[in-house]
């Protein structure tokens, strides 16, 4: 007997009548599925997220070690 996994979860929500209208067309144009769009949303704020976060745990050592563009060089230096 051999399990099979479920390799997704379906969820639920309710979206304004208009954003629903924009997420369904903004499908249909780039034909993408509804799915596709609202997953690539999600991994955007993700991305979003993270960095804010990985900016505001590194802002307190840069500034402790005065960390300028031109300690780096090249292209970051003014």
């Amino acid at each position: 007997m051999t399990t099979k996994l479920r390799l997704s979860k379906t969820i639920t929500f309710a979206l304004p009548a208009d954003m629903g209208k924009e997420v369904l067309a903004a499908a249909k144009k780039e034909h993408r599925t509804v799915t596709a769009v609202l997953k690539d949303a999600f991994d955007r704020y993700q991305a979003k997220k993270e960095l804010f976060e990985l900016h505001a745990s590194t802002s307190k050592y840069v500034k402790k070690h005065k960390i300028t563009p031109e300690v780096f060089g090249g292209p970051f230096a003014e």
